[in-house]
């Protein structure tokens, strides 16, 4: 996922590190059969061969050099002349060390409101009148990761910039009465969807602080040592997750009329100072 710099904001620890960035030494491994395939008469007999290298476009109109890994029987019921297929796919990882990071924050769509009411999250789309707030997921995923070894804590807000419609004018609602995204508490989970707290008593959660316009509100304040190193995240999916209140001024109630607005919301990621690490007395 892209990270725009000026949307989101991640604090690194200065001796932070990321492992596995160099890409590893390239391997062949062909993909092997035991069945060959008589391109004339499509017959399948026992391969005497067992290369079968681009199995992956094997069935794709056009490609001329697919072939099948085929697990070769003949139907005989002897075992000695069965055969195998094998191939070889990825697994890649980026290995983190020493840093926070913010991985993924979610987009809100919330349909229809009246001027002067609150609605429930409708969806995760992402608004089709702005293309500022391109960094957010429609998965409703909100995701940080902590790989500083003694976990000592951070920050996370949120502010709402001004609505918009999409001519790029100001929407009403900038004054007293002002727009308000609510997020519920939401538990914080981790890679394995288990609480992140050390504690299982007491499971952390999202604050569930009100967003505004004008005024970032806490969205997660994690202690030293309270949490887990790994992913925390929060799912905000559901009608009860998020609602935003729409303030009466939204539109000057004149005339009768349909806007479409949206907003950029912009989250900050502050680390908490880790403890200093002594390596060496004095003159070491």
């Amino acid at each position: 996922m892209k990270l725009s710099k000026n949307v989101l904001v991640g604090s690194l620890a200065t001796t932070g590190m990321i492992l596995g960035l160099v890409a590893p030494a390239t391997t062949a491994f062909a993909a092997k059969t035991s069945g060959v395939v008589d391109p004339t008469t499509g017959a399948v007999t026992k391969s005497t061969t067992t290369d079968a290298s681009g199995m992956e476009d094997a069935g794709t109109l056009g490609a001329k050099d697919s072939k099948l890994a085929i697990a070769f029987d003949d139907a005989s019921g002897v075992e000695g002349n069965m055969g195998s297929a094998e191939a070889s796919s990825t697994a890649n990882v980026q290995v983190m060390s020493g840093i926070l990071t913010l991985d993924a924050v979610p987009n809100f769509g919330f349909g229809n409101a009246a001027a002067g009411s609150t609605v429930k999250l409708q969806n995760n789309d992402k608004s089709t009148i702005t293309t500022d707030g391109a960094d957010g997921n429609e998965d409703g995923l909100l995701q940080v990761t902590e790989s500083r070894s003694a976990a000592p804590g951070f920050t996370l807000t949120a502010q709402l910039q001004g609505f918009k419609d999409k001519d790029g004018n100001a929407a009403g609602g900038q004054s007293d009465d002002k727009y308000a995204l609510n997020l519920s508490a939401m538990d914080l989970k981790n890679g394995t969807d288990d609480n992140v707290s050390v504690d299982p008593v007491n499971p952390l959660k999202t604050t569930g602080d009100a967003i505004t316009t004008g005024a970032a509100g806490n969205v997660m304040d994690l202690a030293k040592s309270s949490y887990k190193t790994g992913v925390v995240s929060a799912l905000f999916t559901n009608p009860d997750d998020a609602s935003l209140y729409v303030p009466k001024d939204a539109t000057d109630g004149s005339k009768a009329e349909v806007k479409s607005l949206s907003s950029v919301i912009t989250w900050t990621l502050t680390a908490k100072p880790q403890d200093k690490v002594v390596t060496g007395g004095e003159g070491a």
